[in-house]
């Protein structure tokens, strides 16, 4: 990941954002990670692998509320 975007320092995928109050800007690219797939039987073990996105910090705004 550093190679794809060595300034970024918080990075975290869409739904994270939004939990955290903030919206990833229109337009945006993601930088592509590995991520584990684990396995859906309660078990910790990794059964697979596959490419996820995150954003940085840096592309991200503060959620606003929408005008009623």
């Amino acid at each position: 990941m550093l190679d794809a975007c060595p300034h970024a320092s918080d990075v975290r995928g869409f739904p994270a954002w939004l939990k955290a109050g903030r919206v990833v800007g229109k337009g945006q690219n993601g930088i592509t990670i590995v991520a584990p797939v684990m396995g859906g039987d309660g078990n910790a073990k990794v059964v697979n692998i596959k490419a996820a996105w995150v954003f940085d910090v840096t592309q991200t705004q503060e959620r606003t509320p929408r005008a009623a």
